[in-house]
């Protein structure tokens, strides 16, 4: 809602530094942002930022909470098997991948990032 100001104060649109409400770019992906978009508007936004995050997160953890977690958020689970679970403790939460050694993590991460290119 625009109103009326007095002549020593500023209009809240003036306020307002040149690039905003202009645009968001985030994580690559630019996000369109009205001036004043509507709660609705704001949700849908915020959904599509985690969608597009969502497949670019990998969470390695040793816990069966660690993984239940992971698998609930919706990324790609590695079960840490040098920590305190075996991996039968750990295969009933279904992780994406187990890995044996941290050494191993950036090839593991490497293979992973190819897969999705390709």
């Amino acid at each position: 809602v625009v109103r009326p100001v007095e002549s020593n104060r500023v209009d809240r649109q003036e306020q307002l530094s040149p690039g905003a409400g202009r645009g968001l770019h985030f994580a690559g992906q630019a996000l369109s942002l009205e001036r004043h978009p509507s709660v609705e508007r704001q949700q849908q936004l915020v959904f599509e930022a985690v969608d597009f995050l969502r497949g670019r997160f990998q969470f390695v953890g040793d816990s069966p909470h660690d993984i239940k977690s992971g698998n609930e958020a919706g990324v790609i689970t590695i079960a840490a098997l040098w920590g305190p679970f075996t991996r039968s403790a750990l295969e009933p939460y279904k992780p994406t991948y187990f890995l044996d050694d941290i050494k191993h993590l950036p090839a593991m991460l490497d293979r992973i990032t190819a897969k999705k290119a390709g």
